[in-house]
């Protein structure tokens, strides 16, 4: 890591005061507008360096001018996303502080770049096909899930072709068909600088729908900053008995629910389960033990005793399975990672789920559960669960995904399996998305066929649960 400063140790975090706000401002605009003639100088010095005599100077002033962008630019990254929750100790405006950081941001900022103009790519192609070509499922946009007048909305995709389970053969029938469709509720990561996630899953929503015969529900949850863990597992609750309550209607089986998530959904999608599990295991226990009168109480790990289920009042239903994509499952050492990395003040995950290191504790499935293998009632877990990771993924390590699904199996989860592809953090969800055409994307689906149905169509695919890339 490039400094001692890592995340886990911001136990407390500020706001900033008007003062500083409008530092920040002049900042960003200042930086912005260098940043901006730097860019349109580039071109305009490559040409003068095939000049003779005018290249001796254009070539050093181009050097330079590629070091104060590549200095600059991880500047900006700080101004638009390190400002908030800054650390307590640092002036604002909060910026890049060494040679180094600024290098490891700019290459994240450049998989940053690339990865988002494929996604923006895969969601413009989709809605140009669906656009001119017409769709295959049934869409349902902006549904409210929470109170009225709440930003809480979830999209809803059901298909309008019936793949059967256990043949290649599709029938075409009508929304209103009384067959209920296994529901996928999916929550997706938070997405910066868009206040809403959903709309760039739809082709990903529509595909699964489409290929798997499935209802997919995408909901967006409370933003950072409005919101922090404990309003996001609220509202994942809210989705959840939303979806129990109403799936049927739509065309959804309400007794088939599989939760999903990629990255700090797929965190959400894990947590929400395992923190019920846990809490009513260790009740259920300690109730045992008062009875019996004995004094095995005083075994429980004190993050075990002291663990609250957020929102518990909210019902939700039983969960029959979990598809994680690149889930978060390790916060404490995912944000060691990001230091590694040099983002950890860019990523909200600290922010999110801690800021200190006993609160990301808190909010880890797998710290969960290895504390609580002891006393865990395996049949308040959801029984099978799928992890789906891109082995060239950066963002978040297999090796999340790899120790999660040991811990799963240790507590007695047998049907808990890892599948890894040659992409990266976005490929692996990317490649469900428009088009769908090549060897992952069909080995994808035909895991997530298997997983929901117990068959395979096409499958082709080698069990990796071993921490091999294809």
């Amino acid at each position: 890591m490039d400094s001692v400063d890592t995340a886990n140790s911001h136990a407390c975090e500020r706001q900033a005061s008007p003062a500083e706000l409008f530092r920040i401002r002049l900042a960003t605009y200042g930086v912005s507008i260098i940043i901006a003639l730097a860019i349109c100088s580039v071109p305009v010095l490559l040409m003068c360096c095939f000049v003779p005599i005018v290249v001796i100077l254009a070539l050093p002033a181009l050097s330079l001018l590629l070091l104060t962008l590549a200095l600059l630019i991880p500047q900006m990254a700080y101004l638009l996303l390190a400002q908030t929750d800054a650390p307590p100790h640092a002036p604002l405006p909060f910026l890049a502080s060494s040679f180094t950081r600024c290098f490891k941001i700019d290459r994240a900022v450049v998989k940053w770049l690339k990865e988002g103009s494929m996604l923006g790519c895969r969601v413009f192609c989709d809605w140009i096909k669906r656009k001119y070509y017409g769709q295959m499922s049934e869409v349902r946009l902006n549904v409210q899930y929470g109170l009225p007048n709440t930003n809480k909305k979830l999209d809803i995709y059901v298909p309008y072709v019936v793949s059967h389970p256990n043949t290649t053969h599709c029938s075409t029938v009508a929304p209103s068909s009384p067959t209920l469709h296994p529901v996928i509720v999916f929550l997706p990561p938070q997405t910066r600088p868009f206040p809403s996630s959903k709309w760039l899953f739809s082709s990903f929503g529509l595909n699964l729908s489409t290929v798997l015969s499935v209802m997919v529900v995408i909901p967006d949850l409370t933003p950072y900053p409005e919101g922090r863990i404990q309003s996001q597992i609220k509202d994942a609750r809210l989705v959840l008995r939303y979806v129990e309550e109403h799936a049927a209607r739509y065309g959804g089986d309400p007794t088939q629910i599989y939760f999903a998530g990629h990255g700090l959904g797929g965190l959400l999608a894990l947590l929400l389960p395992i923190q019920q599990a846990v809490a009513e295991s260790r009740d259920n226990y300690l109730n045992h033990c008062s009875d019996a009168g004995t004094t095995e109480a005083q075994r429980i790990p004190n993050g075990v005793a002291k663990l609250k289920v957020y929102a518990g009042e909210i019902v939700v239903p039983k969960i029959k399975g979990l598809i994680l994509f690149a889930p978060i499952t390790d916060v404490d050492a995912h944000i060691l990672h990001e230091g590694d990395r040099g983002v950890h003040h860019l990523s909200i995950v600290r922010r999110v789920c801690g800021p200190g290191q006993v609160a990301s504790y808190f909010h880890s499935p797998a710290h969960l559960l290895y504390a609580s293998r002891s006393i865990l009632d395996v049949n308040k877990l959801p029984p099978k669960v799928l992890f789906l990771h891109g082995g060239l993924d950066e963002v978040v390590s297999h090796e999340q995904s790899e120790t999660m699904k040991e811990f799963f199996r240790g507590v007695g989860v047998r049907d808990a399996n890892v599948r890894l592809f040659s992409v990266g953090h976005w490929g692996i969800v990317t490649s469900l998305m428009f088009g769908m055409d090549g060897p992952i994307s069909r080995t994808l689906t035909a895991q997530l066929h298997q997983f929901i149905y117990g068959s395979t169509v096409n499958a082709g695919a080698k069990d990796l649960d071993t921490p091999t890339i294809k």
